[in-house]
């Protein structure tokens, strides 16, 4: 759709077709179908549900906490996340296996991974957390990927009791 949709999106066409072998012959108007554009999203969010997820669908800036914690999910994607402009703590999911913050570069807060069922960790595009940084009992991790963590000025802290693959920085 060009630039046309900021996002991406698609070129519907449509005209008359004579024949009706399924082909228009001429188009008679275009109309774009676009994406929903990364967004802001001033809040404070509390996932509970997988429903609750939606509500970060194509949001890039959190300005507000994320918070994540006794839920019956398996899955956290975030992927779209860039910013989050407060706390994360991603705490006592006992369900969850794969959390996906690979998108995740900055949190003005702390961030707290802590108390899930294992699997992996994709916190693999976080540059910087402006407070403390705590990532442990998750008997069943099998990776954590920070591998470009450049910048936390707290503590940091990755405790595990797993045989986890750490993907750490230069």
């Amino acid at each position: 759709a060009g630039d046309n949709c900021v996002a991406g999106g698609l070129l519907v066409q449509t005209g008359p077709d004579a024949d009706g072998n399924g082909v228009i012959d001429s188009v008679s108007d275009e109309d774009f179908v676009c994406n929903q554009a990364p967004r802001e999203l001033e809040a404070d969010v509390a996932i509970e549900a997988p429903e609750d997820v939606a509500q970060l669908a194509n949001v890039q800036d959190l300005d507000g906490d994320l918070i994540v914690r006794g839920t019956a999910l398996a899955d956290l994607d975030l992927a779209s996340l860039r910013r989050v402009r407060g706390d994360v703590v991603i705490s006592d999911n006992a369900d969850l296996t794969n959390i996906d913050l690979s998108g995740l570069e900055r949190v003005d807060g702390w961030l707290s991974v802590e108390g899930n069922g294992g699997g992996d960790i994709d916190l693999s595009g976080l540059e910087r957390v402006d407070e403390h940084l705590y990532v442990g009992e998750h008997p069943r991790l099998d990776s954590l990927d920070v591998g470009s963590l450049d910048h936390v000025r707290g503590d940091l802290i990755i405790s595990t009791n797993s045989a986890a693959v750490l993907i750490l920085g230069d």
